[in-house]
């Protein structure tokens, strides 16, 4: 019996960057791989948590985690427990507080086994800096105009960098979710309290600027569209452990990758060679967490660099 693809082929899409071409090559891996994508289609919710590190460095880590709910009550119940054991004050764990001889060290493991209790996916794109710009000059003078006109919002008071970033992940995410919702489902963005939702009008222009993103790509009729930052929590936790994940994936790859480009050690078409010595043990932790499978949470890396 055949199996039924998850994802979605995306819609062709000229100004869509490399996604595109990505989206094709995600099919042919389904096929070569069944079982490699998880199916985040079975519940109302479809969540996209995401958080990014390295935008100063060789290589930004943009990392996204999506589950749907409901469907996710294991994960819910783990990380109840998770918090009743090692985090029972409401903090959150982040890459930056994993120090040497920390208690957010120590509850890394226990952290990194509940999270792979998840039937949903985690991908990270690794973007090479020579990747200068995703947007042209004149496209980006066009782009604030026509959002400025068509969602009533102001970019004029916007940098370069962290529009350009809010251009990258919004991409992202509407390449993610074009490929991996269905028909009806609602979708709901949480993303870390960064630059491009420093506050309420920038979080509602990032939510705006995301549902133009999407219709670039998505071939089916969605349900609602909400974003918000892991800062709205309700004191639960749910918040800060969803987005905990993509943060503790972007640090360790950023870390693990600019150390070993600094360092001359990363990989060369055709060769394999070993990260860098210098990668500190925490990101090892986590990169050895990444490469394990037959879990519930797949695990995906995707490094771009310019052709």
């Amino acid at each position: 019996m055949a199996t039924v693809p998850i994802w979605n082929p995306v819609k062709p899409n000229p100004s869509g960057w490399f996604l595109t071409g990505l989206s094709e090559n995600m099919v042919r891996m389904e096929e070569r791989h069944p079982g490699w994508l998880a199916d985040v289609r079975s519940g109302t919710e479809l969540v996209i948590a995401s958080d990014y590190a390295g935008d100063k460095q060789a290589y930004q880590s943009l990392s996204f985690l999506l589950l749907s709910l409901p469907g996710n009550e294991k994960w819910d119940s783990a990380r109840a427990d998770f918090r009743s054991k090692w985090l029972t004050d409401g903090r959150g764990i982040a890459y930056k507080g994993l120090d040497p001889n920390s208690f957010e060290l120590d509850a890394l493991p226990a952290f990194l086994n509940a999270a792979d209790s998840i039937d949903g996916i985690s991908i990270t794109f690794l973007l090479n800096k020579n990747i200068r710009s995703v947007i042209a000059n004149d496209e980006r003078t066009y782009l604030k105009n026509c959002l400025q006109e068509n969602c009533l919002q102001d970019f004029t008071g916007w940098k370069d960098k962290p529009f350009e970033k809010l251009f990258r992940v919004a991409q992202f995410v509407g390449f993610l979710v074009a490929g991996l919702s269905r028909v009806g489902q609602n979708i709901w963005w949480l993303t870390d309290e960064d630059e491009i939702v420093a506050n309420e009008q920038r979080l509602q222009a990032a939510m705006k600027f995301l549902a133009g993103a999407s219709t670039r790509f998505v071939t089916h009729c969605l349900g609602s569209l909400r974003c918000m930052t892991d800062a709205c929590d309700g004191g639960t936790g749910f918040a800060k452990d969803l987005t905990s994940i993509p943060d503790l994936v972007a640090g360790a790859l950023a870390e693990a990758w600019n150390k070993s480009a600094h360092d001359g050690t990363l990989p060369k078409s055709g060769q394999s060679s070993m990260l860098s010595p210098n990668v500190a043990p925490k990101a090892l932790r986590i990169l050895s967490w990444l490469s394990q499978k037959d879990t519930s949470l797949k695990k995906l890396v995707c490094v771009v660099k310019p052709s």
